[in-house]
């Protein structure tokens, strides 16, 4: 056991100069447009590890150190774009995320939202990143579904003060979902969406702080 055990601190030991490294040159940035799962590897020792299955898997749980670890340099973060080519790796970056146990919010100075991202299983994990300091949001789902609807009907109390919404792709299925969340809008610039109902568009008229308007007709 014991000559497994200095494998093992060696193998430790041999990543630190690169973490510190990594961590020291986060300490310089001001803000961040990240790549969470980037962030998330250098921030938490320990890293990431390829199974038998070839899938990319955590190497060991993350514990109270990496979680203030990480908010600690989370409040750094302005903008999050998740990509289209999201891969597995992602999602599990996503429901390891999903059990931030802080009090505080995952990213309090998040201002700009990219969810470009059409996946399915990605959509319930939007509500992890929708705070009070976001003011850009950007969808563009291919295909509508109960799930997508469901989480973007109920956007508007978990960043209420939103100045752009632009959500490209939307079609008929998603009419009363964007319209939802439209009406609990108060201080939209940008709005580019697919159709809404009467009632929004009466509302997005009726707002002072509009610049641009985008919408189809169903």
């Amino acid at each position: 056991m014991i000559p497994v055990e200095r494998k093992r601190t060696a193998k430790v030991a041999s990543r630190l100069p690169t973490w510190h490294k990594h961590v020291k040159h986060l300490r310089t940035l001001p803000w961040m447009s990240c790549g969470l799962s980037s962030t998330l590897l250098v921030l938490c020792s320990g890293g990431r590890q390829v199974n038998e299955n070839s899938q990319v898997v955590w190497e060991r749980p993350l514990y109270d150190a990496d979680w203030r670890i990480l908010a600690s340099y989370a409040r750094r973060v302005h903008t999050l774009t998740v990509s289209p080519q999201s891969d597995t790796w992602d999602i599990s970056i996503m429901h390891i995320l999903n059990c931030f146990p802080l009090s505080v919010a995952l990213l309090p100075a998040l201002t700009e939202l990219n969810w470009l991202s059409d996946r399915e299983d990605f959509f319930p994990f939007l509500h992890c990143f929708c705070g009070p300091t976001l003011k850009t949001l950007k969808l563009s789902p291919t295909i509508w579904s109960i799930r997508k609807c469901v989480a973007i009907a109920s956007f508007a109390p978990l960043c209420p003060l939103l100045e752009d919404f632009l959500c490209f792709g939307a079609d008929d299925s998603s009419i009363q979902a964007i319209s939802e969340a439209v009406l609990g809008w108060k201080k939209l610039e940008v709005l580019e969406v697919g159709p809404v109902n009467e009632q929004a568009l009466t509302h997005v008229a009726s707002l002072q702080s509009l610049q641009l308007l985008r919408f189809s007709a169903s």
